[in-house]
């Protein structure tokens, strides 16, 4: 069965953007040289055009919904914009500090920390990008353009925080057999083949491709006998979209067997 997802529509919110960007850090910050530092040396590649300063949306507030509630749960999210060298400066601190400081700093992880968190990005399976850019990553990884009724097959699932970096976003996937998505843009794993196997390749993709059964027993044994290979955020998707499909204990259960 399909999981619950979050309403596009909902999703559609308004960022206020007055005195934007917001270079969020407290008065007297004790870590104010070192972020001036590393602020300096991210304008510097800016202006080299080494590195883009692009606005970004900073997640600031994170509100669940209670338990008692009977009706339809949402998630309350606030933004603010930003930009990307405030936010390569704030992670840079982040990820220097060691793993006690970074729990120190942020002991619920739940919690969104008011001057680390700088960014909000989305991952659609194994897709990094923004619905709009979610659409966008799959016509430029995978020469496929979704349009129209097509993008209601993206599914949005879960909001989670990458901890070792201090990045939050929001996680889901896409099912390219969806009955919602026309004919002649669905894809199979052998048209996937084709796709991959013509045109340049960038220094970043495999000529090898793996296609794997999407069921829990499968999956969970090719992502234990292969995580080494996957980047961190592409395990943290494809255990969040099982998640999504099997619930967080089955998927647990799974693993764990795979661990005796």
């Amino acid at each position: 069965m399909r999981p619950t997802e979050y309403d596009h529509w909902d999703l559609n919110c308004f960022i206020e953007v007055a005195n934007a960007p917001y270079r969020d850090r407290p008065d007297d910050w004790i870590l104010e040289e070192g972020y001036v530092d590393n602020f300096n040396e991210f304008l510097t590649l800016s202006k080299q055009k080494v590195i883009d300063n692009n606005s970004t949306v900073a997640l600031k507030r994170l509100t669940f919904p209670r338990s008692s509630e009977e009706t339809n749960h949402h998630i309350e999210l606030t933004f603010k914009e930003s930009d990307y060298i405030h936010h390569r400066a704030t992670r840079k601190i982040w990820i220097d500090f060691s793993n006690q400081q970074k729990i120190e700093e942020l002991p619920p992880k739940s919690d969104v920390h008011p001057y680390f968190s700088n960014t909000f990005g989305l991952h659609v399976a194994v897709l990094t990008n923004e619905v709009n850019t979610a659409a966008r990553g799959l016509k430029e990884e995978l020469g496929l353009e979704l349009s129209g009724s097509d993008l209601d097959a993206i599914c949005l699932t879960t909001v989670y925080l990458k901890f070792d970096t201090h990045e939050w976003g929001l996680c889901g996937f896409v099912d390219l057999k969806d009955e919602r998505i026309d004919p002649k843009h669905r894809i199979s794993a052998n048209s996937l083949k084709d796709i991959f196997s013509t045109g340049p390749k960038d220094k970043f993709e495999h000529q090898t491709l793996t296609f794997i059964d999407f069921n829990l027993k499968t999956m969970v044994e090719f992502v234990f006998n292969n995580h080494e290979n996957f980047t961190s955020s592409a395990k943290l998707v494809v255990v969040k979209v099982l998640q999504a499909f099997y619930g967080w204990q089955r998927v647990q259960q799974e693993f764990e067997t795979m661990s005796f």
